[in-house]
């Protein structure tokens, strides 16, 4: 074992999610929603919505999801970015679903990756899944 941490990392935050995402910013970092299609444990699960003036680029669906249908079921979606990540627990679940074009491995380009400036983009599962605002 590399290391051990005595602390029970699965807690809530008495941080708002306007607070987190500012905090996030402030250290230069980048808040993306996970799974947001998932009926528990999102942000549009627990609130309902994603609050219109929280400043973030870009959403997670998870595998259960594909950006269309994630667009179709949550219209909200259409103002933010999508990325997809595996969340896989099983081999067969494990598959490359994201490609992002960005001129250097960065977060501020994969910010502007999510918003498709300057020639940057995002694909999930071959479709264009930048935001459209």
């Amino acid at each position: 074992m590399v290391g051990h941490n005595d602390r029970l990392l699965l807690t809530s935050t008495y941080f708002s999610v306007e607070e987190v995402v500012q905090r996030v910013s402030r250290l230069n970092g980048l808040c993306i929603p996970a799974h947001v299609n998932r009926p528990a444990y999102s942000i549009i699960a627990n609130l309902g919505f994603i609050p219109p003036d929280l400043e973030i680029v870009g959403v997670e669906i998870s595998h259960l999801i594909g950006p269309k249908e994630a667009r179709a079921r949550f219209p909200q979606l259409e103002h933010y970015g999508l990325v997809a990540s595996g969340d896989a627990h099983r081999l067969k679940d494990m598959a490359k679903r994201t490609t992002l074009q960005m001129a250097e491995a960065t977060v501020a380009e994969l910010s502007l990756a999510l918003a498709g400036e300057g020639g940057r983009g995002v694909w999930v599962d071959g479709i264009r899944s930048v935001r459209c605002s």
